[in-house]
Parts: structure tokens; sequence; C-alpha cells
């Protein structure tokens, strides 16, 4: 009787703990701030489990979640926190930090060591949209590599995430003054363009499927709304 209930006991210790590393998978991700530049030592803390991984010094972070749906919380200090929920369809995570304004936030930033490319983050975040002169570049896909450092366009496809390759099926997806117009940029004039924004992820999420690979939102001068 005692063997019995021992090796029941047994059982039962080897068999939960399995249980429950079968609920969990493994999620991969990065942290940059201005779409390109790495952001280090951020907590992304896994709200199932209530643990918290950090980034490296590229960004990069690995975490356990749960398999069907989980949340992460991401939080670093000199940025503005952001949460993003995970589904079953989710392998990869691509978080674009917001700075909060100021030289001094962004000096901070620096000094702790989240932002290591300094000169990138300081020519970056000096420039608004408000400054940006899109006109002084002769095509659109010009004025998108110019703008955001790391995005690749080639044939009039625009490339937000690191793809090994141009194709339709990994574009981004274009969007012009809140009209969806496929995957090219083509016969978009820089002269006319008045701010250009991308949406990764969890903030491409309203698209569905068609905001898969990213989004580049458009706005011209013809379609700015005046304050």
């Amino acid at each position: 009787m005692k063997k019995s209930i021992i090796s029941t006991l047994l059982i039962f210790i080897l068999v939960i703990p399995l249980m429950i590393n079968g609920q969990e998978r493994k999620i991969e991700g990065q942290i940059t701030t201005f779409d390109s530049i790495p952001v280090a030592n951020v907590a992304i803390e896994v709200v199932s489990t209530n643990q918290i991984y950090y980034s490296d010094s590229l960004g990069i972070f690995t975490i356990q979640c749960d398999t069907k749906k989980d949340k992460i919380k991401i939080s670093v200090e000199g940025f503005y926190k952001q949460a993003v929920k995970i589904n079953d369809k989710i392998k990869y995570v691509f978080v674009n930090m917001k700075l909060k304004p100021g030289e001094k936030n962004r000096d901070l930033v620096v000094d702790l060591g989240y932002v290591i490319d300094k000169d990138k983050l300081f020519a970056v975040s000096s420039m608004g949209d408000a400054e940006f002169d899109y006109s002084r570049y002769s095509t659109i896909a010009n004025a998108i590599s110019g703008r955001f450092p790391g995005v690749r366009v080639s044939n009039n496809q625009v490339i937000i995430r690191g793809n090994e390759s141009f194709s339709a099926s990994n574009a981004a997806l274009i969007v012009v003054d809140g009209i969806v117009k496929g995957s090219s940029i083509a016969g978009i004039s820089p002269y006319n363009v008045a701010k250009i924004e991308m949406l990764k992820d969890a903030s491409a999420a309203i698209y569905g499927s068609q905001g898969a690979n990213g989004v580049v939102l458009i706005q011209t001068k013809r379609g700015k709304v005046s304050d």
C-alpha cells in the first residue's frame, strides 16, 4: 500500500512540471527606438507569471509566456511604457519605444547605457516630422530611407523588418491619407509628403493580415488637416 502511494506521488511530482512547461512557449523579440536603434536593459514583464526579462545590448530578448494568450509590459527609464498582447500566432515581437521629450531625457538614456548608438539617437531624435523636409529627396524611396535608418526600400516596396529578401510576401502595406494602396510606393512624390509613420506588430494589427509585415502611413500635404 505504502509503495503504491509513493509511486503515485512520484508520478504526480514528475508529471505536474511537464504539464506546466507544456503550457508555456518561447517568444523572441527586439526593443528599438526610432524604428532601428536598439534599446538595452529594457524590462519585459510577462503578466501571466510576473517573470521579468531584460533586453541585451542589441535590444534582443527571449521570454517564456503562456501558449495561447498572454501579455507583456515593457518599461525602461526615459521611455513611455508599452504593453503588447501575445497570442498563439505571434512568434516574434518587435517593440518600438517612444522616447520622452527633452534633451536631458535623451542624455539620460545614453548615460544609463540604454542606448549605445549615441550619434544616431542624437541625429534622429533632434528632428521631428515637422522639421523633416521630404521634398529635398528626388524619390519617395530615398525619402523613406533618409527618414528611417534601417528600413529598406527596393523595387518600390518597403521592408520594415529585417527580412533577407525583397518580395511581395514580406513588403509592408502602404496607406496614403487613410487609403490602402497595396505594397507599392510607386507614383508618390516626396514633394507632396507631409508625414510618414511606420507601424509594426501590435500597432499594425488594425489592418489585419494585410499589415502582417508592417504598415507605412503616408500623409500628404493635400490630406493634412489644419489645427
